[in-house]
């Protein structure tokens, strides 16, 4: 109570906005906006459930970082993608919930590089499953779909004014 009120011997500094934080933000209120809920998943998995995204003949390939001392076998490798944790998460609300679940993260994936500390881009995957609507006496359960997903992604894109060209691809991409 006793300390005197003093003014500032300078002006406080200019925020500079950081570009990556901004269009993130920007993304994650857009991506809520389309009522989808943001999860934020542990950045190690296990190489059993990073296996289960790939078709069977397919190895995992460059094999994702492996922790020195994991705490468990279940979060043994850094995450080569955001698609295993968020499937899992998405799993485990499809057991509680019967209704329609919509579900983004926004988050690093770890992606090796040789004799170098990985590469950790910034990433955006979502997933979305179940009823359009809430149930209802009035009509039939519609599902929802991949139109639904593409109306999202497309949305998205023309909010954050981002030309996307499509591209056909024959691989699986990484992330």
């Amino acid at each position: 109570d006793k300390i005197p009120a003093t003014m500032l011997s300078q002006p406080l500094p200019r925020q500079n906005p950081e570009p990556v934080l901004s269009l993130k933000q920007q993304a994650g209120r857009i991506l809520t906006g389309y009522s989808f809920q943001e999860v934020i998943t542990y950045s190690l998995t296990s190489l059993e459930r990073l296996n289960k995204l790939l078709p069977e003949p397919h190895p995992l390939e460059p094999m994702p970082l492996r922790m020195a001392n994991p705490m468990t076998t279940e979060q043994e490798y850094l995450r080569p993608n955001l698609r295993a944790n968020l499937l899992a998460a998405f799993s485990a609300n499809r057991r509680h919930e019967d209704g329609g679940i919509r579900l983004f993260e926004l988050g690093k994936v770890y992606l090796p590089r040789h004799n170098d500390l990985p590469d950790e881009p910034e990433v955006l995957c979502g997933i979305l499953g179940g009823s359009r609507v809430e149930k209802s006496w009035q009509g039939k359960d519609e599902l929802l779909d991949f139109y639904d997903a593409k109306g999202v992604l497309e949305g998205l894109l023309n909010r954050l004014s981002v030309d996307a060209n499509r591209v056909k691809t024959g691989c699986l991409q990484q992330y």
